[in-house]
């Protein structure tokens, strides 16, 4: 009797599968994003991007090359620096307080402006996964108006899309997590594909086979205590106004 065959990830989405293919992605069956397929992809240096909203659209990415942030290594720019310290009233940030409002909003907007490369299935699964961490910017009235999300593995964090309604947040959002990576000792943010915007931020571009190494070497870590942890960043309410700007200050000082 033939032995049946497993639609599993491991059958779709090994990277020396997909090292074979011209673009790097292979399209998998339909209704695969799910926990267990997102956890055995990340593992393996692949992520899914989905093409149109039917999810037999969804193709999983293995570039040759990885965009990505060592956090020890980002700076913000003057005006950067000067828009968070007058910014301590109009905006809070917070982690995980909001968390399926992030991923659905980054969908809407890049939908609204350019092809979105999240569907509806990304909507409903990431938020569900237990290392998943988004990162939101709160306006006055406790508006959402900007931020980020993605998956921590170990001491690398995978970021996955921002989103921004007004200026400068979501670069707020981006530099308030490249602080609490610098915090907890996160040592890679990766951003996958770089883009004009993230490498104004700092992003760099390094080889796949380096982006495996540092990847198989958090896969097996756990994530910092705390990281996950829902709680406000921007202002930190542990510390007073004067001592968050020291701290501001002293971890992004330029070296």
């Amino acid at each position: 009797m033939a032995e049946e065959r497993s639609d599993g990830p491991e059958n779709y989405i090994r990277p020396e599968l997909l090292e074979k293919t011209p673009l790097r992605g292979i399209f998998t069956p339909s209704a695969v994003i799910s926990r267990p397929w997102l956890e055995y992809a990340y593992s393996h240096g692949v992520f899914p991007m989905a093409l149109t909203e039917d999810p037999e659209s969804v193709i999983w990415m293995y570039p040759d090359e990885r965009a990505v942030f060592f956090p020890e290594r980002i700076r913000p720019s003057r005006s950067m620096m000067k828009f968070m310290r007058r910014s301590l009233d109009a905006y809070t940030v917070w982690i995980n307080r909001r968390p399926r409002d992030v991923i659905r909003a980054c969908m809407e907007v890049h939908g609204r402006e350019e092809d979105t490369w999240i569907n509806d299935d990304f909507v409903r699964i990431y938020p569900s996964m237990p290392n998943y961490v988004s990162v939101e910017v709160c306006d006055r009235d406790d508006r959402l108006v900007g931020g980020l999300y993605g998956l921590a593995l170990g001491r690398l964090f995978a970021g996955e899309s921002m989103f921004s309604l007004e200026t400068n947040v979501s670069k707020l959002a981006f530099h308030m997590m490249m602080l609490q990576c610098r915090l907890f000792g996160m040592e890679c943010f990766d951003s996958q594909i770089i883009n004009p915007h993230t490498r104004s931020l700092g992003c760099e571009v390094i080889a796949n086979r380096i982006y495996r190494k540092i990847l198989n070497e958090n896969v097996r870590r756990q994530i910092p205590e705390g990281f996950l942890r829902m709680r406000q960043i921007y202002p930190d309410p542990a510390l007073s106004r004067e001592d968050f700007l020291d701290r501001l200050l002293t971890l992004f000082a330029p070296v």
